[in-house]
Formats: structure tokens, C-alpha cells, sequence
């Protein structure tokens, strides 16, 4: 369920002439609300904006790409390590004498 908020803001005092506005309402982390609003002279009026939290997608957070890299680079080295061809020991060496003990 997306959590919602709901925007409180006083703005009596200013005094506007009679017209058409555009009212912007924004919060951070949430969708921005857009009302367009006919005051005529003299009067007063107020606007009930419910502002919608922002589904942020998951490719979007800097975690889910953290580990996808962590995933992707163990996934290499894993695979490395596995497939690699093991290293021949060194021939023995029998010294001056030539004897090599088996």
C-alpha cells in the first residue's frame, strides 16, 4: 500500500486579485500535486491536495545495483578459480648426485 500525506498550508494572508492559478503542491518524496483553481473577488478558498508517496523502481536504488556487481563479481572470480588448469609441480631436481626418492 503507498503511504500518502496530506498537505497543510497556510497562504490567507496573501492577498491575490480575482482569477484563474495554477497551484503546485509539492513534497519530497512524493508525487506532485497540480490544481488549477477560479477565485473570484473577495473570496477565499483552500484546496485538499493528497499527495501519493513515489513508488521508486528497484533498479532505481543504489543498493540493488551494489549487489548485483557484488553478485556478478563473485560469479567471475568463482568461475576462474574453477575452470582454471592446475599448475604442474617443478621437476625434481636430483642434485649433484642424480637421486630423485619417489
Amino acid at each position: 500500500m503507498r503511504r500518502r500525506s496530506r498537505a497543510t498550508s497556510r497562504t490567507a494572508a496573501r492577498r491575490r486579485p480575482a482569477g484563474i492559478y495554477t497551484v503546485l503542491v509539492r513534497k519530497r518524496g512524493f508525487d506532485a500535486h497540480l490544481a488549477t483553481v477560479t477565485v473570484a473577488a473577495g473570496e477565499e478558498t483552500s484546496i485538499a491536495a493528497q499527495l501519493v508517496e513515489t513508488k521508486v523502481p528497484l533498479t532505481r536504488r543504489w543498493w540493488f545495483w551494489t549487489g548485483a556487481a557484488g553478485v556478478v563479481a563473485t560469479g567471475v572470480t568463482a568461475t576462474y578459480f574453477l575452470t582454471r588448469k592446475r599448475p604442474e609441480p617443478a621437476a625434481y631436481d636430483g642434485g649433484s648426485t642424480g637421486w630423485v626418492v619417489r
